[in-house]
């Protein structure tokens, strides 16, 4: 004789429908508003941490079962090039483009040079700017109604050659732009290391070409070789700063790798590497060495 269900408020299990788990959609992007004008130095950022179609990936993630670097891959990174995404993914190094920037005290008609200059696309509705492909040198331009105008290169020569080539175009279109006091963006590359510095013994063991007090926030070391700074703090975060090329870039950051590690902090918890940091927080120290350095950058 088949049992009869009880009569109660709930199917058992094996009866009730799936319910399918709530997914949170993405919010519909707002509408642009108005808002004021970013300083130079915000835009400089701006330029060297994203391209023209979207922005930079700031954290690099290792996903679980992926090989970690050993420590001899690490400290010679560039040797084995096999290796160098991995060990590039692992620390977290960024790479910033070289940017060059200049106001020319000229007022530019953009719709009109959007159809005399190759290689030119302006969209009113999507971007106040020009922008612009060179190819010789290769680079962008990004070009201002008010007579701004950004450079973006692979060094800080091609960055500064493409503006300079461009300013002197226009003269041939009754323009006359002046190219006076350029600015470069000052971080061409930062990483972090798996663990914490010891920034005490650091400087005293290089005291000549370094600069650090309990009241400082980071540690300064320069490089008079290639006139390279480094912005270290505590946490093992790196700003390599004032490099003219990439190659230059990649030696400081093989020169200071092995430092790094001879002074790493002993009885100090390893870094997830997963979860790098508070991205606002870098970006707010990338903006004040911008502003601290701004005018000190020459060619």
């Amino acid at each position: 004789m088949a049992k009869t269900r009880k009569k109660s408020g709930k199917l058992p299990l094996s009866e009730r429908p799936i319910q399918r788990p709530k997914i949170d959609r993405p919010a519909k992007r707002a509408k642009m508003s108005k808002s004021s004008p970013k300083k130079s130095e915000d835009i400089i950022i701006d330029l060297a941490t994203s391209d023209d179609s979207s922005d930079v990936e700031m954290v690099s993630v290792t996903f679980p079962g992926e090989n970690v670097p050993t420590d001899f891959e690490i400290i010679n990174i560039y040797q084995d090039i096999s290796k160098l995404v991995k060990i590039e993914k692992y620390l977290n190094i960024l790479y910033r483009p070289f940017v060059c920037f200049v106001n020319t005290k000229c007022e530019f008609k953009l719709s009109e040079l959007n159809i005399i200059i190759p290689n030119a696309k302006y969209n009113p509705d999507q971007h106040s700017a020009l922008f612009i492909k060179r190819t010789y040198p290769v680079g962008s331009l990004k070009v201002y109604a008010n007579g701004n105008i950004y450079a973006q290169g692979y060094s800080r020569e091609s960055a500064h050659t493409g503006l300079r080539r461009f300013i002197t175009h226009l003269g041939d279109f009754e323009y006359k732009p002046l190219l006076r006091n350029p600015k470069y963006n000052v971080v061409n590359a930062t990483f972090s290391m798996p663990f914490h510095v010891n920034l005490e013994q650091l400087h005293s063991a290089y005291h000549s070409c370094t600069s650090y007090s309990s009241k400082k926030t980071f540690l300064t070391y320069w490089m008079d070789e290639w006139q390279i700074k480094f912005a270290i703090f505590p946490t093992g975060f790196v700003y390599v700063m004032f490099s003219k090329q990439p190659r230059y870039t990649r030696r400081a950051i093989q020169f200071i790798l092995p430092i790094l590690y001879r002074y790493k902090k002993l009885n100090s918890k390893p870094i997830d590497m997963d979860k790098s940091g508070d991205i606002d927080y870098k970006l707010r120290w990338e903006r004040e060495f911008q502003r601290e350095d701004d005018f000190s950058i020459k060619m």
